[in-house]
């Protein structure tokens, strides 16, 4: 049985990275940033700033805040795959 918590994401790309595959050191570590950089938003000190009655078009800001930074870190890794996959 697998168990995944929380932080899955950041276990995937981990496990990713460690894989061998045709990707220099330095690309691999790009990889490993976005998911700590990842790590550090979603965490309590930074996600408080955005627990407020502000909203974009209906929605909470913290869903909006969630999920922009969620689609950007889809979209970074897939340049860096793309990119840099020799």
């Amino acid at each position: 049985m697998v168990r995944y918590g929380i932080t899955a994401p950041f276990f995937v790309i981990l496990r990713l990275a460690t894989v061998q595959i045709k990707m220099k050191k330095r690309h691999q570590q790009k990889l490993i940033l976005v998911s700590i950089v990842l790590f550090f938003l979603w965490n309590v000190p930074f996600v408080t700033l955005f627990d407020g009655d502000t909203q974009i078009f209906g929605f909470p800001i913290f869903y909006v805040f969630i999920f922009l930074s969620w689609l950007f870190s889809i979209v970074l890794a897939y340049i860096i795959l793309k990119r840099f996959y020799e």
